[in-house]
C-alpha cells in the first residue's frame, strides 16, 4: 500500500460512523423531547469517558452524575436557561467538595453539562422551532465540516506542526485551511439555514465556530497527551470516543448560544 492510500485508509471507517451519527442526530432533532433527551444522554457519556480519562473507577462518582443528568434534561426540556446556568456549577461544587480530586468532578462537569448542554437550548432561541433546529444544525454542520477541513488539510498539505507535543497530528496547514474553508462555506449554509441576515454575520460566526472549535479540540487533546492515550474511548470506529468527536464544540457552544440570544 503507497504512502497515500494509508494516509486514507481509515476514511471508509470514518464515513460509515458519519452516517450512523447523522441518523442518531437527525432522530434526536425531530422533537424538543427527544433533542433535550439526546444531549443529556451525551453529556452522561461524555462525562463516563473522562472519568476513564482521569482514571477514576469510583463509581460513586458516577452515579453521582445522574440527579444532574435528571436536572439537565429537566431544565433543557423547561427552557429554564437561568436555573441551568446557576444550578449545574452549584452541584459540580458542592458535590465536588465530596471527593479528593474535586477538579476531576468540575472539570468534568463543565465540558459535558455546563458547556455542551447549550445545545439544547439554543433551539428554543427562535419562536419558530424549526427556525431554531436550523440554527442548532448551523452550528453542528459548520463545527463538524471545520473538523474534516482540518483532517483533510492537515493530511494532504500538512507540514508544520501547531503543537508537537499535545497533538503531533496538528498542522498549521490543516488549521488554516478548515479557518478559510469553514468560513467561505458559511455563507451558503448561513443562507440556507439561517436566512435573511447580513453576510458578515455568517461570515463570523463561520470564523468564530472554526477558531474556537480549534481550541475545544486542543483542549480534549492536552487531557489525552496526559493521560497517554489516543483517543477517549472506541465507542465510534475511526473516530474515537464521544469526546472525540464533540470536542470542538466545548468551548463554542456557550459562545454560540450567547451571540444568537443578543442577535436573534
Amino acid at each position: 500500500m503507497s504512502n497515500s492510500q494509508s494516509k486514507y485508509a481509515d476514511v471508509p471507517i470514518r464515513i460509515r460512523s458519519w452516517l450512523i451519527i447523522i441518523v442518531i442526530v437527525s432522530i434526536g432533532l425531530l422533537h424538543h423531547t427527544l433533542t433535550c433527551l439526546l444531549f443529556t444522554l451525551l453529556s452522561f457519556i461524555g462525562f463516563k469517558e473522562f472519568l476513564a480519562l482521569e482514571k477514576q473507577k469510583n463509581r460513586a462518582m458516577l452515579y453521582s452524575f445522574v440527579p444532574l443528568s435528571l436536572f439537565q434534561f429537566y431544565t433543557s426540556w423547561e427552557n429554564n436557561y437561568v436555573l441551568f446556568i446557576f444550578i449545574v456549577p452549584l452541584y459540580a461544587l458542592l458535590l465536588g467538595l465530596l471527593w479528593k480530586r474535586i477538579w476531576i468532578f468540575l472539570i468534568g462537569i463543565f465540558i459535558n453539562v455546563w458547556t455542551l448542554g447549550h445545545l439544547a437550548f439554543i433551539p428554543k432561541l427562535l419562536n419558530n422551532q424549526l427556525s431554531g433546529i436550523k440554527l442548532l444544525l448551523f452550528l453542528i454542520i459548520l463545527t463538524e465540516l471545520n473538523d474534516v477541513f482540518q483532517y483533510l488539510f492537515g493530511k494532504s498539505l500538512g507540514k508544520r506542526k501547531i503543537s508537537p507535543f499535545i497533538s503531533p497530528n496538528k498542522t498549521k496547514e490543516g488549521l488554516i485551511g478548515a479557518v478559510f474553508s469553514t468560513t467561505i462555506i458559511s455563507i451558503p449554509m448561513g443562507l440556507f439555514l439561517i436566512p435573511d441576515k447580513n453576510i458578515f454575520l455568517y461570515l463570523g460566526l463561520g470564523f468564530l465556530i472554526s477558531i474556537v472549535g480549534f481550541c475545544g479540540d486542543l483542549f480534549i487533546s492536552a487531557l489525552k497527551r496526559k493521560a497517554n492515550v489516543k483517543d477517549t474511548s472506541n465507542l465510534i470506529p475511526g473516530h474515537g470516543g464521544l469526546l472525540d468527536r464533540m470536542d470542538s464544540l466545548i468551548f463554542i457552544s456557550p459562545i454560540f448560544y450567547g451571540l444568537c440570544h443578543l442577535i436573534f
